[in-house]
């Protein structure tokens, strides 16, 4: 019997990576490079090379220097996700109200609305009023 096995390629490791560094920066704000290199366990080159894309794409920023106590050398520069730099929309269809709300990449609602729709009605009918 054969078993199908998917490998992945340097670009699906590299969306890995991206998605890895944005969920790290939304649970740890403020972090330096290095220690987003070694919570993730990838190289410094790595956390460069895809820090300076998402920075030229606008979700993260260079918030500030991380002043270390006795720490030798340059300052470690502050990273955090841009609050306006990418957007969810999010509907919920629950029975008789349909739920729209737009959050941004933090996770803040920006707007919520909500419309109520017959019990009876179909889903085409109800995706069609969203």
């Amino acid at each position: 019997m054969y078993t199908s096995v998917s490998g992945s390629n340097s670009s699906d490791l590299k969306l890995n990576n991206i998605s890895a560094i944005l969920l790290a920066l939304l649970y740890n704000n403020n972090i330096s490079r290095l220690y987003l290199a070694q919570l993730l366990g990838v190289s410094n080159a790595t956390i460069t090379n895809l820090v300076s894309e998402l920075v030229e794409q606008g979700y993260i920023e260079e918030a500030g220097l991380l002043g270390v106590d006795g720490q030798v050398g340059r300052p470690q520069r502050a990273l955090s996700l841009v609050e306006d730099g990418g957007f969810v929309l999010t509907i919920h269809i629950d029975v008789g109200t349909v739920y729209i709300g737009l959050a941004n990449i933090l996770g803040k609602f920006l707007d919520t609305t909500s419309f109520e729709h017959s019990s009876d009605s179909s889903w085409q009918t109800v995706l069609n009023q969203v």
